[in-house]
């Protein structure tokens, strides 16, 4: 974190690789090609059943690795 003129500001380190974003903020989601995504999909769900329906995870993103055969 990093804090400069009233603003908070959040830095991440580059990582190289090919990106991919599970779900964006509609709650749209790609369509899993593993195991691993559909892992972090209903991850989403779960969220959202386990807080009776009043809260859901969204914006799951990350690497795509050889583990998901990628």
């Amino acid at each position: 974190h990093w804090h400069s003129d009233d603003q908070w500001l959040t830095i991440e380190r580059y990582m190289a690789g090919d990106f991919r974003k599970y779900n964006n903020n509609t709650g749209e989601e790609i369509a899993p090609c593993c195991g691993l995504e559909d892992t972090v999909l209903a991850f989403s769900h779960w969220t959202y059943e386990y807080s009776c329906r009043e809260l859901l995870v969204l914006d799951l993103q990350g690497m795509v690795s050889a583990f998901c055969g990628l």
